[in-house]
């Protein structure tokens, strides 16, 4: 059982506080004082009462039980408030998306107080405005396109992945419960717990590229394309670099010359190919640096 708001805010347009009391039964008004009357200290006695209900000095009508007790919404500053007086610590923190990537006091106070930490808002707050922050979205596609290859290698049962399981993979990998929200049944398929199980787990550096992509996705500004430089280490040969085409044609990029270097925006995959100036000696590069990554490359022994 979740205390879902410390207080009733006048800056959150839905909640009509006034209103809501006075449409309470009388029986919960004779219970005590209107909550929105001391706003700073009502959920402390809330919390206490709670805390009542599940130590079973306070006995429901039906003799039913309460198995945890939480809260949902609560600041840092309420929490700690609440500390100074809580006999049982919640067991749960229920908290938007938002507060896990971007309130780091926050989560460190629940580690610290061993609070576990569960995000609602998941897909809403992540998938949101993909259109605006296509190159984190297509970061999430990339890293689906990856998972299902590595799900080929350990020869786990062909399953269908999509970005938003990577998305939700990566928090569970964290020990993060999520409430995937959804008004479509096949995607109540895709973000089960059997179906998130079925990904092999995310590398750490697989864990901080989606990291970075949920990031750009909740502030709505998109990572840069992959950048790449080519250092040609050669005193004397020049370094002849062209794209390799999908259609294995090799289009020129630069001529690279000695001790010097050559920088390029390029995306994940992309093919390049280096030939010395007696065109002999022939290497090729594929990319591997992701979005928002630099990758240098060293082209020698040509």
């Amino acid at each position: 059982l979740l205390l879902h708001w410390p207080r009733c805010r006048d800056d959150i347009p839905w909640m009509e506080c006034e209103k809501e009391e006075d449409a309470l039964p009388q029986n919960v008004k004779d219970a005590g004082p209107p909550p929105h009357l001391d706003k700073d200290n009502a959920f402390v006695e809330s919390w206490k009462a709670l805390e009542d209900i599940y130590t079973g000095k306070i006995t429901l009508e039906g003799g039913g039980k309460i198995a945890s007790i939480g809260v949902s919404n609560f600041e840092l500053g309420d929490l700690e408030t609440l500390k100074k007086v809580w006999i049982i610590p919640p067991a749960i923190y229920q908290g938007n998306i938002w507060a896990l990537m971007f309130d780091p006091h926050l989560i460190s106070f629940l580690k610290q107080t061993r609070i576990h930490f569960q995000a609602y808002n998941v897909m809403n707050g992540i998938f949101s405005n993909t259109n605006q922050v296509p190159n984190a979205f297509d970061s999430l596609r990339l890293m689906r396109d990856a998972l299902e290859i590595r799900s080929e290698e350990l020869g786990y049962p062909k399953a269908i992945f999509t970005p938003y399981m990577v998305a939700l993979k990566w928090l569970i990998q964290q020990s993060v419960s999520i409430v995937p929200r959804t008004t479509k049944p096949d995607h109540l398929g895709f973000n089960s717990a059997v179906a998130l199980m079925s990904l092999p787990p995310l590398e750490q550096h697989q864990m901080e590229k989606v990291h970075r992509a949920v990031g750009a996705l909740l502030r709505g500004h998109d990572l840069e394309v992959p950048t790449a430089s080519f250092h040609n280490p050669s005193k004397e040969s020049h370094v002849h670099l062209f794209w390799a085409g999908h259609d294995g044609n090799e289009v020129p990029v630069a001529k690279v010359k000695p001790g010097e270097s050559f920088h390029t925006n390029t995306f994940t995959g992309h093919k390049f190919v280096a030939y010395g100036d007696d065109k002999k000696g022939r290497r090729e590069f594929t990319i591997r640096a992701g979005f928002a990554e630099h990758e240098e490359i060293m082209v020698d022994e040509l």
